[in-house]
């Protein structure tokens, strides 16, 4: 799941930074560099997280991912003189498929369960540990992600352009 998600946001983000005139190879390069640092900042949150857990066998946490990226991103956007706020408008609706897509494979390996519960819409899953009813967890944000990917989409594509940045900020505060 995580390679289709990569493949998914770096796709939609380009496509999206052509059309926008943007120089699109310096663009990939941040955006290698934003996952790079992203990755290390999902796997040390998860470390924080899960401090017993084993670091190779061990998870990543989303979290760590989209507080570490953007900041990369934005450093290495204004290394690179290239515009900031037309760069995270664009990777905003990848950004969230992303997040749908990786977190349908958190659902599928049992990781970041839900809280165990009695409520008619509990699944059944397992925190890797114990099966119960649990509140989607997983599911619930991956259906968010989507959800958000699919409004900023359009912000985008029609140029909402009021402020520069504008859809990035509005999909991180659904988020």
């Amino acid at each position: 799941m995580l390679f289709r998600s990569i493949v998914v946001a770096l796709v939609s983000q380009i496509a999206i930074l052509a059309s926008e005139q943007i120089a699109v190879p310096r663009s990939v390069l941040v955006s290698l560099l934003a996952l790079s640092a992203g990755f290390m900042g999902a796997k040390v949150w998860s470390i924080v997280l899960h401090p017993g857990e084993s670091l190779v066998k061990g998870g990543w946490a989303v979290d760590g991912f989209l507080v570490t990226a953007p900041i990369v991103a934005i450093a290495a956007l204004v290394i690179f003189g290239l515009p900031v706020g037309a760069y995270l408008d664009a990777t905003a609706p990848g950004l969230f498929f992303a997040v749908a897509i990786g977190r349908i494979g958190c659902f599928l390996t049992g990781c970041c369960a839900g809280r165990v519960t009695s409520s008619r819409w509990g699944i059944w899953s397992s925190d890797r540990r114990i099966g119960a009813r649990r509140l989607p967890a997983q599911l619930l944000e991956s259906a968010a992600g989507l959800l958000i990917g699919v409004a900023a989409l359009p912000l985008t594509l029609l140029h909402f352009r009021a402020v520069h940045g504008a859809v990035f900020i509005l999909a991180f505060g659904a988020y």
